[in-house]
């Protein structure tokens, strides 16, 4: 519900921003992707409640800033990210970033993060803006996948997979090629 601002009244306007803020805040936590900001002159933060989870910190008790993003990366990820926020700050483009961080319980998370940089009319890069995902879910399985996938591949058994009606080769794995001879 779009608001208005001919014919809204101030008290209609609100309760259509709290209501979308209220769906945004439902989609944040349904995808588990957070929102932020970040001022580039004093450093200071905005993040959603989705962000506070993401990064396993307590919202009431913690301010966000700019520094507590880059504390929580893990430091094999942070060259890496630190590189990809200069490239965004200096191209203007989108940035994607996938790393890793260690929450305040010692957990580690995989995150993806997109951001963009605005400038103002100068040029001058003033502000960051963008979503975090926590994407620790999604690597596990692919990381279980990928073990998976190896322990099928390198099986001494033979493993062939057949077109049920065609019955053509699908798959076979190594163990099978060996026992056939290619």
């Amino acid at each position: 519900m779009p608001i208005d601002v001919q014919k809204d009244t101030l008290d209609v306007a609100m309760q259509k921003l709290k209501a979308r803020e209220n769906s945004l805040r439902q989609i944040e936590a349904i995808s588990r992707m957070g929102s932020w900001e970040v001022n580039l002159e004093t450093h200071e933060s905005i993040w959603s409640d989705q962000s506070f989870k993401n990064y396993g910190l307590d919202k009431g008790t913690t301010k966000p800033t700019y520094e507590l993003f880059w504390s929580h990366i893990l430091p094999e990820d942070l060259p890496e990210a630190q590189r990809k926020v200069q490239e965004g700050m200096a191209s203007g483009k989108v940035i994607s970033i996938t790393c890793r961080l260690k929450k305040e319980n010692g957990d580690i998370a995989t995150l993806f993060i997109n951001g963009q940089v605005i400038k103002n009319e100068n040029g001058t890069p003033i502000k960051i803006i963008g979503t975090t995902q926590d994407i620790t879910e999604q690597m596990e399985i692919k990381e279980h996948n990928k073990e998976l996938y190896q322990l099928i591949e390198y099986s001494s058994n033979e493993i062939y997979i057949l077109d049920e009606h065609t019955l053509k080769y699908l798959y076979v794995n190594k163990g099978a090629c060996n026992a056939l001879g290619y």
